[in-house]
């Protein structure tokens, strides 16, 4: 897991998060914010842009036909902006979803 910048500042392609499963042939890519609220309809369009932008470079056009996830990372969702952002097509993780898979995890 990585992130992936195309310029130093992030101006054009910024994301924070790019993980891969060759199996099962899924990237998915995530924008982290400090606060939930942080994850508004300005800052999910700009995410989207970087995303498109991203599949039209070289390496982006390598999973061209992989299935994408957009997930949102924040120290915590509310119960109703997890449902909102869902609802929208995206996977909400946050610090108490680490814990409870840890938890599961041992």
């Amino acid at each position: 897991m990585r992130g992936y910048w195309n310029k130093p500042d992030g101006t054009d392609i910024e994301i924070d998060v790019v993980a891969v499963n060759e199996i099962d042939r899924i990237i998915r890519v995530g924008s982290c914010k400090r606060s939930s609220n942080k994850h508004d309809s300005a800052s999910l369009y700009k995410f989207n842009e970087h995303i498109t932008r991203f599949k039209k470079t070289e390496l982006g056009k390598k999973y061209s036909d992989w299935t994408v996830e957009r997930a949102l990372y924040s120290p915590v969702f509310d119960e109703q902006q997890r449902k909102v952002l869902t609802g929208e097509g995206y996977i909400c993780v946050d610090m108490n979803d680490f814990d409870r898979w840890l938890r599961a995890a041992n």
